[in-house]
């Protein structure tokens, strides 16, 4: 299936193909987030904790056909069920440092 992929996560994102090629998707403008609330409980070692609420979706466009949308999962979450054309990064892919530099697919949160 062909769509236009569109990286509504604030970085860019590098897929690595099975033929070897990496499919380089760069961030849109404006990423798709959840608003975001904190309140602090208590501190651990001195430390703060809180509690982190998050709200409504911004910056997700609406619906259009051939369009498909990489998101974080935290909005992957806040819209599951209703949105199809929604996907998060899966099969991470890491450095010799551990740290993600990429994914091998896509993953719908359900």
């Amino acid at each position: 299936m062909e769509k236009k992929l569109i990286n509504l996560t604030p970085h860019e994102i590098c897929v690595y193909m099975d033929d070897g090629d990496i499919l380089v998707i760069p961030p849109d403008e404006t990423p798709a987030r959840c608003v975001e609330s904190s309140q602090k409980i208590y501190e651990l070692n001195g430390v703060p904790v809180v509690i982190k609420k998050y709200g409504d979706v911004e910056g997700l466009p609406e619906k259009e056909p051939g369009h498909a949308y990489i998101v974080s999962i935290i909005v992957a979450n806040a819209v599951r069920g209703t949105r199809g054309d929604v996907y998060i990064t899966a099969d991470l892919v890491r450095d010799a440092s551990g740290r993600v530099v990429g994914c091998r697919s896509f993953a719908q949160v359900q």
